[in-house]
Protein backbone atom coordinates (compact mmCIF):
# COMPACT_ATOMS: atom_id res chain seq x y z
CA UNK A 1 0.00 0.00 0.00
CA UNK A 2 1.62 3.80 -1.06
CA UNK A 3 1.52 6.13 1.35
CA UNK A 4 -0.35 9.42 0.50
CA UNK A 5 3.27 10.89 1.47
CA UNK A 6 4.84 9.15 -1.13
CA UNK A 7 2.19 9.88 -4.06
CA UNK A 8 2.84 13.34 -3.26
CA UNK A 9 6.31 13.81 -2.61
CA UNK A 10 7.89 11.63 -5.42
CA UNK A 11 7.46 13.23 -8.37
CA UNK A 12 8.14 16.40 -6.87
CA UNK A 13 11.64 15.24 -5.28
CA UNK A 14 12.41 13.50 -8.62
CA UNK A 15 12.48 16.87 -10.45
CA UNK A 16 14.40 18.71 -7.91
CA UNK A 17 16.86 16.23 -7.37
CA UNK A 18 16.88 14.90 -10.92
CA UNK A 19 18.31 18.39 -12.53
CA UNK A 20 20.23 19.21 -9.27
CA UNK A 21 22.71 15.89 -10.11
CA UNK A 22 23.65 16.82 -13.65
CA UNK A 23 23.98 20.37 -12.63
CA UNK A 24 25.87 20.16 -10.09
CA UNK A 25 28.22 17.67 -11.58
CA UNK A 26 28.76 20.02 -14.29
CA UNK A 27 29.31 23.04 -12.08
CA UNK A 28 31.79 20.92 -9.86
CA UNK A 29 34.23 19.96 -12.84
CA UNK A 30 34.03 24.02 -13.70
CA UNK A 31 35.31 24.90 -10.15
CA UNK A 32 38.91 25.77 -9.45
CA UNK A 33 41.08 25.15 -6.85
CA UNK A 34 44.95 25.22 -5.70
CA UNK A 35 46.40 21.75 -6.61
CA UNK A 36 49.17 19.85 -4.98
CA UNK A 37 51.59 21.76 -7.48
CA UNK A 38 50.60 25.25 -6.02
CA UNK A 39 48.18 25.89 -9.40
CA UNK A 40 44.84 27.11 -9.64
CA UNK A 41 43.12 24.49 -12.17
CA UNK A 42 39.35 23.21 -12.69
CA UNK A 43 38.23 20.03 -10.70
CA UNK A 44 38.38 17.75 -13.84
CA UNK A 45 38.27 14.66 -11.43
CA UNK A 46 35.58 12.00 -13.44
CA UNK A 47 36.75 8.71 -11.83
CA UNK A 48 36.38 10.76 -8.35
CA UNK A 49 33.17 11.97 -9.43
CA UNK A 50 31.77 8.08 -10.36
CA UNK A 51 33.55 7.18 -6.65
CA UNK A 52 31.11 9.60 -5.62
CA UNK A 53 28.04 8.77 -7.12
CA UNK A 54 28.75 5.21 -6.15
CA UNK A 55 28.86 6.42 -2.45
CA UNK A 56 25.62 8.02 -2.96
CA UNK A 57 24.08 4.65 -4.28
CA UNK A 58 25.74 2.71 -1.74
CA UNK A 59 24.13 5.28 0.98
CA UNK A 60 20.73 3.68 -0.32
CA UNK A 61 21.44 0.65 2.04
CA UNK A 62 21.30 2.91 4.88
CA UNK A 63 17.35 4.03 3.90
CA UNK A 64 16.82 0.18 2.87
CA UNK A 65 17.96 -0.69 6.62
CA UNK A 66 15.52 2.04 8.07
CA UNK A 67 12.37 0.63 6.29
CA UNK A 68 12.97 -2.43 7.43
CA UNK A 69 13.66 -1.39 10.73
CA UNK A 70 9.85 0.93 10.13
CA UNK A 71 8.30 -2.56 9.13
CA UNK A 72 9.61 -4.70 12.05
CA UNK A 73 8.33 -2.35 14.63
CA UNK A 74 5.14 -2.04 12.62
CA UNK A 75 4.79 -5.82 12.74
CA UNK A 76 5.90 -5.93 16.33
CA UNK A 77 2.53 -4.32 17.20
CA UNK A 78 0.36 -6.22 15.88
CA UNK A 79 -1.21 -10.30 16.51
CA UNK A 80 1.19 -13.19 16.22
CA UNK A 81 -0.93 -13.59 12.61
CA UNK A 82 -0.24 -10.13 10.97
CA UNK A 83 2.96 -10.22 12.44
CA UNK A 84 3.61 -12.80 10.49
CA UNK A 85 2.32 -11.57 7.67
CA UNK A 86 3.91 -8.51 8.02
CA UNK A 87 7.29 -10.14 8.56
CA UNK A 88 7.01 -12.60 5.67
CA UNK A 89 6.67 -9.47 3.37
CA UNK A 90 9.49 -7.41 4.84
CA UNK A 91 11.84 -11.06 4.18
CA UNK A 92 10.99 -10.70 0.91
CA UNK A 93 12.37 -7.80 0.50
CA UNK A 94 15.40 -8.92 1.45
CA UNK A 95 17.80 -10.85 -1.26
CA UNK A 96 16.97 -15.42 -0.68
CA UNK A 97 20.62 -16.53 -2.41
CA UNK A 98 24.13 -15.40 -2.23
CA UNK A 99 24.63 -15.70 -5.33
CA UNK A 100 22.48 -13.37 -6.13
CA UNK A 101 24.73 -10.81 -4.27
CA UNK A 102 27.40 -11.27 -6.82
CA UNK A 103 25.14 -11.09 -9.88
CA UNK A 104 24.38 -7.39 -9.10
CA UNK A 105 28.21 -6.94 -9.01
CA UNK A 106 28.06 -7.51 -13.74
CA UNK A 107 25.45 -4.35 -14.21
CA UNK A 108 27.77 -2.08 -11.27
CA UNK A 109 30.86 -2.79 -13.77
CA UNK A 110 28.48 -1.48 -16.45
CA UNK A 111 27.72 1.69 -14.71
CA UNK A 112 31.31 2.12 -13.71
CA UNK A 113 32.62 2.52 -17.26
CA UNK A 114 29.26 4.12 -18.66
CA UNK A 115 29.48 6.66 -15.83
CA UNK A 116 33.06 7.57 -16.19
CA UNK A 117 32.51 8.16 -19.81
CA UNK A 118 29.54 10.27 -19.81
CA UNK A 119 31.63 11.93 -16.94
CA UNK A 120 34.53 12.90 -19.48
CA UNK A 121 32.47 13.73 -21.96
CA UNK A 122 30.55 16.28 -19.70
CA UNK A 123 34.02 18.13 -19.60
CA UNK A 124 33.15 19.57 -23.09
CA UNK A 125 29.19 19.91 -23.69
CA UNK A 126 26.28 21.85 -21.98
CA UNK A 127 24.45 19.77 -19.70
CA UNK A 128 21.30 20.26 -21.46
CA UNK A 129 22.86 18.76 -24.65
CA UNK A 130 24.72 16.18 -22.27
CA UNK A 131 21.41 14.97 -20.94
CA UNK A 132 19.66 14.54 -24.69
CA UNK A 133 22.13 12.60 -26.23
CA UNK A 134 21.79 10.40 -23.04
CA UNK A 135 18.60 9.49 -25.06
CA UNK A 136 20.45 7.06 -27.68
CA UNK A 137 20.11 4.78 -24.95
CA UNK A 138 16.70 3.76 -26.33
CA UNK A 139 18.26 2.60 -29.81
CA UNK A 140 20.91 0.69 -28.32
CA UNK A 141 18.84 -1.31 -26.05
CA UNK A 142 16.44 -2.12 -28.29
CA UNK A 143 19.24 -3.55 -30.34
CA UNK A 144 20.91 -5.85 -27.72
CA UNK A 145 17.04 -6.53 -26.25
CA UNK A 146 16.70 -8.21 -30.07
CA UNK A 147 19.76 -10.09 -30.39
CA UNK A 148 20.13 -11.52 -26.83
CA UNK A 149 16.79 -11.23 -25.24
CA UNK A 150 15.04 -11.63 -28.54
CA UNK A 151 12.41 -9.37 -27.75
CA UNK A 152 9.85 -8.79 -30.52
CA UNK A 153 9.29 -4.77 -31.81
CA UNK A 154 7.07 -3.11 -33.84
CA UNK A 155 6.45 -0.40 -36.29
CA UNK A 156 5.49 1.99 -33.94
CA UNK A 157 9.23 1.01 -31.67
CA UNK A 158 10.98 1.59 -35.41
CA UNK A 159 9.66 4.71 -36.10
CA UNK A 160 10.46 5.78 -32.53
CA UNK A 161 14.02 4.84 -32.69
CA UNK A 162 14.11 6.93 -36.03
CA UNK A 163 13.11 9.55 -34.50
CA UNK A 164 15.08 9.39 -32.04
CA UNK A 165 18.40 9.16 -34.03
CA UNK A 166 17.10 12.14 -36.23
CA UNK A 167 17.02 14.04 -33.05
CA UNK A 168 20.14 12.89 -32.17
CA UNK A 169 21.82 14.25 -35.27
CA UNK A 170 20.45 17.99 -34.80
CA UNK A 171 20.82 18.10 -30.95
CA UNK A 172 24.78 16.80 -32.11
CA UNK A 173 24.92 20.04 -34.61
CA UNK A 174 23.86 22.32 -32.05
CA UNK A 175 26.94 21.64 -30.16
CA UNK A 176 29.23 22.44 -33.37
CA UNK A 177 27.37 25.52 -33.99
CA UNK A 178 28.17 27.00 -30.61
CA UNK A 179 31.62 25.37 -31.42
CA UNK A 180 31.88 28.14 -34.22
CA UNK A 181 30.16 30.70 -32.44
CA UNK A 182 33.81 32.05 -31.51
CA UNK A 183 32.77 32.35 -27.54
CA UNK A 184 36.01 30.95 -25.44
CA UNK A 185 33.27 29.02 -22.90
CA UNK A 186 32.50 26.64 -25.74
CA UNK A 187 35.15 23.42 -26.68
CA UNK A 188 36.44 23.12 -29.68
CA UNK A 189 34.82 20.87 -32.49
CA UNK A 190 37.59 18.24 -32.02
CA UNK A 191 36.91 18.15 -28.36
CA UNK A 192 33.06 18.06 -28.94
CA UNK A 193 33.13 14.96 -31.57
CA UNK A 194 35.21 13.42 -28.80
CA UNK A 195 32.90 14.04 -26.19
CA UNK A 196 29.64 12.69 -28.25
CA UNK A 197 31.26 9.39 -28.80
CA UNK A 198 32.40 9.38 -25.22
CA UNK A 199 28.66 10.07 -24.41
CA UNK A 200 26.93 7.63 -27.26
CA UNK A 201 29.74 5.20 -26.25
CA UNK A 202 28.90 4.89 -22.93
CA UNK A 203 24.68 4.53 -23.36
CA UNK A 204 25.98 1.56 -25.53
CA UNK A 205 27.55 0.20 -22.09
CA UNK A 206 24.47 1.21 -20.02
CA UNK A 207 22.07 -0.75 -22.80
CA UNK A 208 24.11 -3.89 -21.88
CA UNK A 209 23.72 -2.98 -18.59
CA UNK A 210 19.77 -2.95 -18.95
CA UNK A 211 20.52 -6.36 -20.86
CA UNK A 212 22.34 -7.73 -18.18
CA UNK A 213 20.09 -6.61 -14.94
CA UNK A 214 16.74 -7.78 -17.04
CA UNK A 215 18.46 -11.52 -17.51
CA UNK A 216 20.20 -12.06 -14.49
CA UNK A 217 18.15 -10.10 -12.05
CA UNK A 218 14.71 -10.92 -12.77
CA UNK A 219 14.28 -13.85 -10.45
CA UNK A 220 15.82 -11.41 -7.69
CA UNK A 221 12.56 -10.64 -5.55
CA UNK A 222 14.55 -8.15 -3.44
CA UNK A 223 13.99 -3.99 -2.88
CA UNK A 224 14.77 -1.48 -5.29
CA UNK A 225 16.82 0.66 -2.72
CA UNK A 226 18.97 -2.66 -1.71
CA UNK A 227 19.56 -3.52 -5.44
CA UNK A 228 20.71 0.36 -6.00
CA UNK A 229 23.02 0.20 -2.71
CA UNK A 230 24.27 -3.03 -3.76
CA UNK A 231 25.11 -1.92 -7.11
CA UNK A 232 26.79 1.43 -5.24
CA UNK A 233 28.66 -0.91 -3.30
CA UNK A 234 30.29 -3.50 -5.88
CA UNK A 235 31.64 0.23 -8.05
CA UNK A 236 32.34 1.63 -5.28
CA UNK A 237 34.84 -0.79 -4.65
CA UNK A 238 35.85 -1.70 -7.58
CA UNK A 239 36.56 1.94 -8.41
CA UNK A 240 38.88 2.57 -5.62
CA UNK A 241 41.16 0.14 -7.60
CA UNK A 242 40.50 1.88 -10.23
CA UNK A 243 41.62 5.30 -8.87
CA UNK A 244 44.97 3.85 -7.69
CA UNK A 245 45.37 2.38 -11.35
CA UNK A 246 44.76 5.85 -12.50
CA UNK A 247 46.77 7.37 -9.73
CA UNK A 248 49.33 9.23 -11.70
CA UNK A 249 50.59 12.84 -12.32
CA UNK A 250 51.33 11.77 -15.92
CA UNK A 251 50.90 14.23 -18.70
CA UNK A 252 49.82 13.98 -22.10
CA UNK A 253 49.27 17.04 -24.85
CA UNK A 254 45.56 15.77 -24.58
CA UNK A 255 43.48 16.94 -22.44
CA UNK A 256 40.78 13.94 -23.01
CA UNK A 257 43.46 11.85 -22.94
CA UNK A 258 44.60 12.68 -19.12
CA UNK A 259 41.04 12.85 -17.86
CA UNK A 260 40.71 9.09 -19.68
CA UNK A 261 44.08 7.87 -18.48
CA UNK A 262 45.62 9.60 -16.01
CA UNK A 263 44.13 11.17 -12.74
CA UNK A 264 45.67 12.49 -9.71
CA UNK A 265 43.52 11.05 -6.48
CA UNK A 266 45.42 12.45 -4.48
CA UNK A 267 45.62 15.96 -5.93
CA UNK A 268 41.69 15.42 -5.80
CA UNK A 269 41.34 15.21 -2.06
CA UNK A 270 44.31 18.47 -1.79
CA UNK A 271 42.11 20.16 -4.44
CA UNK A 272 39.20 19.75 -1.52
CA UNK A 273 41.17 20.27 1.05
CA UNK A 274 42.08 23.77 -0.21
CA UNK A 275 38.46 24.55 -1.02
CA UNK A 276 35.44 24.09 0.97
CA UNK A 277 33.67 25.56 -1.88
CA UNK A 278 34.65 22.49 -3.24
CA UNK A 279 33.81 19.93 -0.11
CA UNK A 280 30.12 21.06 0.13
CA UNK A 281 29.55 20.89 -2.94
CA UNK A 282 30.70 17.25 -3.46
CA UNK A 283 28.88 16.34 -0.45
CA UNK A 284 25.70 18.02 -1.91
CA UNK A 285 26.13 16.24 -5.07
CA UNK A 286 26.39 12.51 -3.23
CA UNK A 287 22.95 13.87 -1.32
CA UNK A 288 21.10 14.53 -4.74
CA UNK A 289 22.40 10.85 -5.88
CA UNK A 290 20.79 9.49 -2.96
CA UNK A 291 17.55 11.39 -3.05
CA UNK A 292 17.23 11.09 -6.76
CA UNK A 293 17.49 7.67 -6.49
CA UNK A 294 14.94 6.86 -3.94
CA UNK A 295 12.41 9.50 -5.59
CA UNK A 296 13.01 7.62 -8.80
CA UNK A 297 12.45 4.22 -6.91
CA UNK A 298 9.17 6.04 -5.40
CA UNK A 299 7.90 6.95 -9.00
CA UNK A 300 8.72 3.43 -10.32
CA UNK A 301 6.47 1.81 -7.34
CA UNK A 302 3.88 4.31 -7.51
CA UNK A 303 3.03 5.12 -10.91
CA UNK A 304 3.43 3.38 -14.24
CA UNK A 305 6.93 3.04 -16.69
CA UNK A 306 4.58 6.02 -18.57
CA UNK A 307 5.14 8.49 -15.83
CA UNK A 308 8.80 7.68 -15.62
CA UNK A 309 9.13 8.33 -19.36
CA UNK A 310 7.81 11.54 -18.83
CA UNK A 311 9.89 12.67 -15.41
CA UNK A 312 12.72 11.49 -17.57
CA UNK A 313 12.00 14.06 -20.31
CA UNK A 314 10.76 16.52 -18.16
CA UNK A 315 13.96 16.12 -16.08
CA UNK A 316 16.06 17.37 -19.25
CA UNK A 317 13.78 20.23 -19.82
CA UNK A 318 14.52 21.45 -16.54
CA UNK A 319 18.27 20.76 -16.61
CA UNK A 320 18.17 23.18 -19.53
CA UNK A 321 16.25 26.01 -17.94
CA UNK A 322 18.46 25.71 -14.79
CA UNK A 323 21.03 26.13 -16.19
CA UNK A 324 20.40 28.90 -18.67
CA UNK A 325 18.98 31.02 -15.36
CA UNK A 326 22.43 29.76 -13.93
CA UNK A 327 24.27 31.54 -16.60
CA UNK A 328 21.84 35.00 -16.42
CA UNK A 329 22.87 35.24 -12.97
CA UNK A 330 26.61 34.97 -12.88
CA UNK A 331 27.38 34.53 -16.80
CA UNK A 332 30.27 32.43 -15.81
CA UNK A 333 28.68 28.94 -15.71
CA UNK A 334 25.55 27.90 -17.03
CA UNK A 335 24.34 27.91 -20.92
CA UNK A 336 23.23 31.14 -22.60
CA UNK A 337 20.50 31.26 -25.25
CA UNK A 338 21.78 31.67 -28.56
CA UNK A 339 20.70 30.83 -32.21
CA UNK A 340 22.15 26.94 -31.84
CA UNK A 341 19.79 26.53 -28.79
CA UNK A 342 16.48 26.95 -31.21
CA UNK A 343 18.37 24.15 -33.52
CA UNK A 344 18.64 22.31 -29.91
CA UNK A 345 15.04 23.11 -28.78
CA UNK A 346 14.08 21.16 -31.98
CA UNK A 347 16.35 18.50 -32.05
CA UNK A 348 15.06 17.65 -28.34
CA UNK A 349 11.33 17.97 -29.01
CA UNK A 350 12.18 15.13 -31.84
CA UNK A 351 13.93 13.36 -29.16
CA UNK A 352 11.06 13.40 -27.06
CA UNK A 353 8.59 12.61 -29.79
CA UNK A 354 10.28 9.60 -30.52
CA UNK A 355 10.76 8.36 -26.93
CA UNK A 356 7.28 9.10 -26.25
CA UNK A 357 6.20 7.34 -29.60
CA UNK A 358 8.78 4.54 -28.67
CA UNK A 359 7.15 3.70 -24.96
CA UNK A 360 3.38 4.45 -25.90
CA UNK A 361 3.28 7.27 -24.17
CA UNK A 362 2.16 8.88 -27.37
CA UNK A 363 -0.20 6.64 -29.18
CA UNK A 364 -0.77 7.19 -32.86
CA UNK A 365 -3.63 5.55 -34.63
CA UNK A 366 -1.65 4.41 -37.69
CA UNK A 367 0.25 2.14 -35.43
CA UNK A 368 -1.09 -0.99 -34.12
CA UNK A 369 -0.28 -1.89 -30.29
CA UNK A 370 0.30 -5.30 -29.67
CA UNK A 371 -2.17 -4.56 -25.84
CA UNK A 372 -5.09 -3.83 -28.38
CA UNK A 373 -5.08 -7.04 -29.77
CA UNK A 374 -7.19 -8.28 -26.97
CA UNK A 375 -9.85 -5.53 -27.30
CA UNK A 376 -9.81 -6.15 -30.81
CA UNK A 377 -10.87 -9.73 -30.67
CA UNK A 378 -13.38 -9.11 -28.17
CA UNK A 379 -15.10 -6.35 -30.47
CA UNK A 380 -14.82 -8.35 -33.24
CA UNK A 381 -16.07 -11.45 -31.58
CA UNK A 382 -18.94 -9.19 -29.89
CA UNK A 383 -19.92 -8.28 -33.19
CA UNK A 384 -20.49 -11.76 -34.69
CA UNK A 385 -22.57 -12.33 -31.77
CA UNK A 386 -25.17 -9.20 -32.78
Amino acid sequence: MVSKFTRVSCIPGMLLFGPATVTIQKYIFEMKAKDRLGNVSEFKKPWFQTESMFIGMLSCLIVYEIIRCIRKCKAAKKTDAEAQLVGGAAADDSIQHCKHYFYVAAPAMCDLCATSLMNIGLFYLDASIWQMLRGSMVIFSAIMTIIFLHRKYYAYHWTGILLVTVGLLVVSSSSFMKAKSGDEKHATTGQIIMSILLVVGAQIIQASQIVIEEYLLKNVKAAASLIVGLEGMWGGLVGIFVLMAVQSTGHSKSELVRAMFYEDTIDSFVMMKNSRPLVIMVIIYILCILFYNMFGMMVTQTFSAVYRTIMEAVRTLCIWIVNIIIYYFDHTHGEKIEWASLVELIGFLILLTGNFIFNKVLRLGCFWYEDRQPQTEFAEAKKQDV
